[in-house]
């Protein structure tokens, strides 16, 4: 199957140098085919310039240094959110909500920045340690998500998305302030 697929990928570039013929159609439309046929005309082609190759890989030193930076770090093997619980009801009426993950290896989390995406949108600092405190979030129902990046900015590896419930004494049962 791989030599079928290597040897029709081959052929692709002779079948970019096949002649194109050009006919109207009985229904007066424009047709274009490589097949030539009575009345039809040849449609001259602009000369065929192949793409060069990517520079070799031992030309790119900064790509070089980037993985073996990274082959000698620890990967990522697991990222999770710890708190809040997948489910978790917090009871908050300021909107606070403390949001801790861990990183296995702790190893791997050395050098890795750190995302949050909070009901789909992402917060705009990368974190560095592994813990980030929401402020003012609304009632109801919301999820979080953390992605672990390298320095350029690449996932590393990604947490399930945990969704939980922020409950808020309603204002019509707050004490009155003195």
């Amino acid at each position: 199957m791989k030599a079928f697929c290597l040897a029709l990928l081959c052929l692709l570039p002779l079948a970019a140098l096949a002649d194109v013929y050009e006919w109207v159609d009985d229904k007066g439309r424009t047709v274009y085919s490589d097949t030539p046929r009575p009345g039809a005309r040849r449609v001259p082609l602009p000369d065929f310039q192949p793409v060069p190759p990517p520079p070799p890989l031992e030309s790119l030193p900064q790509e070089n240094a980037r993985a073996e930076a990274s082959a000698s770090a620890p990967a990522i093997a697991s990222l999770r959110i710890v708190s809040p619980a997948d489910g978790e009801t917090i009871h908050d009426n300021s909107g606070t909500v403390p949001v801790e993950w861990a990183v296995e290896p702790p190893a791997a989390a050395q050098g890795a920045g750190f995302r949050l995406t909070v009901d789909g949108q992402y917060l705009p600092d990368l974190q560095a340690g592994q813990s980030y405190t929401l402020q003012g979030m609304e009632r109801g129902e919301h999820t979080v998500q953390v992605t672990a990046v390298d320095p350029s900015g690449r996932p590393l590896a990604a947490s399930a998305t945990v969704s939980f419930y922020l409950w808020q004494a309603s204002q019509l049962f707050r004490p009155l302030p003195k």
